[in-house]
């Protein structure tokens, strides 16, 4: 069984690894994938081993803050540089994660006992516990998106 890679920080500079991915696809477009074996042999280091998790971690980030292009893993393939499709649609999915993540957070927040707690504890709790509500109330009142009949064509 394989374990996941963690990151680590304050280790060896991973700028050099990151500019020769960079060096090694100077052009990227929506479309592109960059495979997992070539990362490998540019990092220099396997799949399984921190240093090349942090490495293309790190790489991701830059090209998106930098280049403004978006990745997403393919299973046991690599990267693909997302379109403006893929980017809405992993925008759509993290948005609906962070939903449920917040309901959930406050759904445990409701099942502990505030009397175990600190004043510190206690704020927290409330805390998430009313943005739980919120959402959810924003959720139940929010109008249901109206569908517009499609424009009558005029005929010629």
């Amino acid at each position: 069984m394989t374990e996941k890679a963690t990151v680590y920080f304050a280790g060896v500079p991973t700028a050099p690894a990151v500019q020769a991915i960079r060096d090694a696809y100077p052009d990227l477009k929506p479309g592109d994938v960059v495979r997992y074996d070539a990362l490998e042999k540019i990092i220099g280091e396997p799949r399984s081993a921190n240093r090349w998790k942090t490495v293309v971690t790190k790489w991701r980030h830059r090209i998106e803050v930098d280049d403004n292009l978006m990745t997403r893993a393919i299973p046991n393939t690599g990267y693909e540089v997302l379109d403006a499709k893929g980017r809405i649609e992993t925008a759509a999915n993290q948005w609906k994660q962070g939903v449920w993540r917040i309901k959930v957070a406050g759904h445990r927040a409701i099942e502990t006992d505030p009397e175990e707690l600190d004043e510190a504890g206690r704020h927290t709790r409330l805390h998430l516990i009313e943005y739980q509500a919120k959402i959810g109330m924003a959720r139940r009142v929010s109008p249901k998106p109206v569908v517009l009949p499609a424009p009558e064509q005029k005929q010629a």
